[in-house]
């Protein structure tokens, strides 16, 4: 997958987050590098200098460091392209960021606060769009999902327990079943096609106040939100040789809503 960041507004001064099984977890437990144009080319690396409005949501204090207001408005150009039987290239346009720093100086605080800070920005933390719309057909007879169901439906009857799918694939004349050797056997596909879509983003709004005290102290904290839709859906069609044709569907669906806050010095 190629990426290209586009910049809308960036560095702009002015004077003053069902029940899942541990593959669908870890599908919205990690993250996409996403955020301004400049935190993204420098590969998350400000998360540990600050200075950036991204790092919010990841260290709050560094926010603190700030000395003048900044907005940035960050989009980019998601290209996925064609790979062995992969369908087609295609490309999508995402809006990753937008946010904004306000900041409070010395002038207008006394004491030891040097700035205060505030700010708000909304990320998107992962993007299911970039392994949308794979297509797989022309399968040659070497491969065969009822070949594969045949040898778990073998083993299910060894275990007297047969799950879902091959339980499905059993009862629907799918595998052929020898009552005499106990045995099932699947049939080479003739013609197979496999369709998947994913769609859908985690989206993070970030809340933050900081404090600067007399440039040797920085203390933040951030109020992460969060939002979760991720949908998925997929289709598979498969010839064997005997003619004999299945279609399986799925619609997979995961929404959620969450939040966390954060403190750094």
């Amino acid at each position: 997958m190629k990426k290209l960041v586009i910049t809308i507004i960036s560095a702009v001064s002015f004077a003053s987050v069902i029940a899942q099984d541990q593959y669908s977890a870890e599908n919205i437990a990690t993250s996409d590098l996403n955020g301004t144009a400049r935190y993204v080319s420098l590969g998350g690396a400000l998360d540990a200098l600050g200075g950036d409005i991204s790092v919010m949501g990841s260290n709050p204090a560094g926010i603190a460091i700030y000395k003048r207001a900044d907005v940035a408005v960050t989009g980019s150009v998601l290209v996925t392209g064609e790979s062995g039987q992969l369908g087609k290239e295609s490309s999508r346009v995402s809006f990753d960021q937008a946010g904004a720093v306000f900041t409070l100086g010395q002038d207008q605080l006394g004491s030891g606060l040097k700035y205060v800070n505030f700010g708000i920005n909304y990320q998107k933390r992962k993007n299911f769009f970039a392994n949308a719309d794979i297509n797989i057909d022309h399968l040659n007879d070497t491969y065969s999902q009822s070949l594969q169901a045949a040898g778990l439906a073998q083993k299910s009857l060894s275990e007297n327990y047969f799950g879902l799918f091959t339980d499905v694939m059993a009862n629907s004349g799918a595998l052929a079943y020898d009552e005499t050797n106990k045995t099932f056997a699947g049939s080479p596909a003739k013609t197979a096609n496999y369709r998947r879509n994913t769609r859908g983003a985690i989206n993070q709004a970030d809340f933050n106040v900081s404090f600067n005290i007399s440039d040797q102290l920085f203390l933040g904290a951030t109020i992460g939100v969060y939002n979760v839709d991720y949908k998925r859906d997929s289709y598979y069609t498969e010839t064997g040789i005997d003619n004999f044709t299945y279609d399986v569907e799925n619609w997979y669906d995961i929404n959620g809503n969450g939040f966390d806050v954060k403190l750094g010095a």
